[in-house]
């Protein structure tokens, strides 16, 4: 009887963007899910956007679109999703996703069963630029590019910890 070698891992994606444009204080970059999205970095981690979420592409100043491109349209707009799952907190009552209520607003995001629950990250800002990376990797991204978009999504993007 022979041994099979353990079967080779790959990161992947499940699904792709279906997403419809939003309008929200004048602003037309916000997205909607219509369908599940799915990035699997490993065995243990799989990140998955649910239909429904609200997603703006990028922390990435507009300014900065020049170098790496509109996060909308560019080649890393898979990643951008993901990025954006990461820096939605969860309700620590009930685990779902919280809403966004703008950046203005205190809180400003808040469950919809749990208004009073604070918001609880799955995992830290910098584990959320470490995944981008590696979605941006196995969309075809080059490592210089994703190294770049990394650092710029992790510099001026939103600062956070797991908790």
């Amino acid at each position: 009887m022979s041994v099979q070698p353990h079967e080779q891992f790959a990161p992947h994606f499940v699904g792709e963007v279906v997403a419809k444009w939003l309008r929200h204080d004048a602003d037309d970059r916000l997205m909607q899910l219509r369908e599940d999205f799915t990035f699997v970095e490993s065995r243990e981690y799989v990140w998955t956007a649910p239909a429904g979420f609200i997603f703006d592409g990028t922390t990435i100043p507009r300014a900065l679109w020049t170098l790496f491109g509109d996060p909308f349209i560019g080649d890393y707009r898979r990643a951008a999703v993901i990025h954006d799952l990461h820096c939605t907190p969860i309700c620590a009552q009930c685990h779902a996703l919280m809403a966004d209520s703008g950046p203005k607003r205190t809180p400003r995001y808040v469950c919809g069963r749990h208004p009073l629950n604070r918001p609880r990250y799955r995992t830290s800002s910098d584990d959320a630029g470490r995944t981008m990376h590696a979605a941006m990797r196995t969309d075809g991204v080059t490592e210089t590019r994703a190294r770049a978009i990394e650092r710029a999504v992790m510099r001026w993007g939103p600062q956070f910890v797991a908790g």
